[in-house]
């Protein structure tokens, strides 16, 4: 069992996950495993870092309704499968861009080096990190 947040989100993923995100993104499947807990443990700080700010949690609120309709949490597997253009990327990207602003390409560049990726690539998994979370809170 889970003992926190993260990791009952990196839970959900499975190797076929990892190994199908891996092979749309041009990356290995160790690496994207590497990139999902990056991602996810950054979008997870960004998260508690902002929720002091009331317009932050309406618009948190907006892009989790959002995510529930879609069922993001229903479809993690397939999610993962369609990848960062797909509709969960999507909505991944917009909660990242909603934790990180302007910073976002940062952060995806970071997740990037540390995992050992390209930059597009983690570009990618951070909006799939965001996509995971938001399936976790729906």
């Amino acid at each position: 069992m889970a003992t926190s947040m993260f990791e009952s989100i990196l839970g959900t993923v499975t190797p076929e996950m990892t190994q199908s995100l891996g092979a749309r993104l041009g990356e290995s499947p160790s690496a994207v495993q590497h990139g999902l807990s990056s991602a996810t443990a950054a979008t997870l700080s960004g998260l508690a870092r902002n929720t002091s700010d009331p317009g932050f949690i309406d618009r948190l609120m907006q892009v989790v309704n959002r995510a529930g309709s879609q069922n993001v949490a229903g479809n993690v597997a397939s999610a993962i499968s369609a990848g960062p253009s797909g509709a969960a990327g999507e909505l991944g990207n917009r909660l990242s861009s909603l934790v990180f602003g302007t910073q976002q390409g940062q952060i995806g560049n970071l997740v990037a080096q540390h995992s050992g990726m390209s930059s597009s690539a983690g570009s990618g998994i951070l909006k799939m990190a965001g996509a995971l979370v938001l399936g976790h809170f729906v």
